[in-house]
């Protein structure tokens, strides 16, 4: 099959233009306005009203039908329940959901905070969010065909592995790195993670940087009164939010990841301006 990532609603209805347009749409949602498929659509996070509402998410949806090599599947964003329902696509329901599989592993990838985490789904998890991340700043319409299929080889790979619970350690697995001018740096999927000063290692830093990657979102907090953090963050983004002790990017503004490594560099410039100079 062929998998088509849209990012907005007007490239998603170009799409209708293809020949042979989407068979399947896969949490093509933008607001209230859903891409049909011409086989199947599967919209899953429409509220009440909508001919969609209480639809099952993919994970669980048998009706998704077997699409074929030279059909088109038109997805929004890659992340667990896109993979899913592709996965149903390909023909995958005996080998990768079974009523014990879904109960032990796809329902388990929403839960990102338990003190402990299967060590399958915690890996799954990190994965698809990985991908979802080098996929986010597509602007047009893109054949994620081989990307997608790296997921869901990732998939097959690990879901009949045993199950292996294991401590879900926000420090560590936040953790990305720590400088000689004591900032950390931290990434999450959703979590506020600006304010663990105290890094791995047991040395606690005066300014935390973070990245919330589903939204891309960039936080910045200190406890040294050198450092403005309002300052530096309109200094960089225009008006924002927040205090001298921790502000961030604005509200609307979507940072990406490539973004975020290069604000880590100025803020290592500021802090060593700020608290180095001789």
């Amino acid at each position: 099959m062929i998998i088509i990532q849209a990012p907005t609603a007007q490239t998603a209805s170009d799409t209708l233009d293809l020949k042979p347009p989407p068979a399947l749409t896969i949490g093509a949602e933008f607001g209230s306005f859903v891409l049909k498929g011409s086989k199947y659509t599967s919209a899953y996070c429409q509220p009440k009203g909508s001919e969609f509402y209480g639809q099952a998410l993919p994970k669980d949806d048998y009706r998704i039908p077997v699409i074929g090599e030279n059909e088109v599947v038109l997805i929004k964003e890659i992340n667990p329940q896109t993979i899913a329902g592709i996965m149903r696509a390909m023909g995958l329901e005996e080998t990768c959901f079974t009523q014990e599989i879904v109960s032990s592993f796809w329902n388990e990838l929403k839960y990102t905070h338990k003190k402990e985490i299967d060590l399958r789904v915690k890996k799954t998890i990190e994965y698809i969010e990985d991908k979802r991340l080098a996929t986010s700043h597509y602007i047009y319409n893109t054949d994620v065909s081989e990307i997608v299929k790296e997921c869901v080889d990732f998939i097959v790979n690990v879901i009949n592995n045993p199950i292996t619970i294991v401590e879900n350690n926000k420090n560590l697995d936040t953790w990305v790195s720590s400088s000689p001018y004591n900032i950390v740096v931290r990434k999450s999927i959703s979590e506020d993670t600006s304010e663990m000063f105290t890094d791995p290692t047991g040395h606690t830093n005066d300014v935390c940087i973070s990245y919330k990657s589903r939204k891309g979102e960039v936080i910045i907090s200190s406890t040294d009164p050198r450092i403005n953090c309002r300052d530096f963050s309109t200094s960089k983004w225009g008006l924002t939010w927040g205090r001298s002790s921790k502000s961030g990017s604005p509200a609307l503004k979507v940072v990406t990841e490539e973004e975020f490594n290069e604000t880590i560099k100025e803020l290592t410039e500021y802090v060593k301006e700020k608290t180095y100079r001789m």
